[in-house]
């Protein structure tokens, strides 16, 4: 019974370990893309000056 509790909590651990960087690289992409659209707005309204 321990054995299979240990099993579960690592395999959990793993789990939440891999969503938890699977959010972060979403963050990181929508920051990004966020700011490659700033810019090109900021781009735009130079240009329309």
């Amino acid at each position: 019974m321990k054995f299979q509790i240990r099993q579960a909590v690592t395999r959990d651990r793993a789990f939440l370990f891999d969503f938890r960087s699977q959010v972060q690289e979403l963050a990181r992409r929508l920051h990004e893309n966020r700011s490659h659209g700033m810019l090109k707005m900021i781009k735009k309204l130079g240009k329309d000056e």
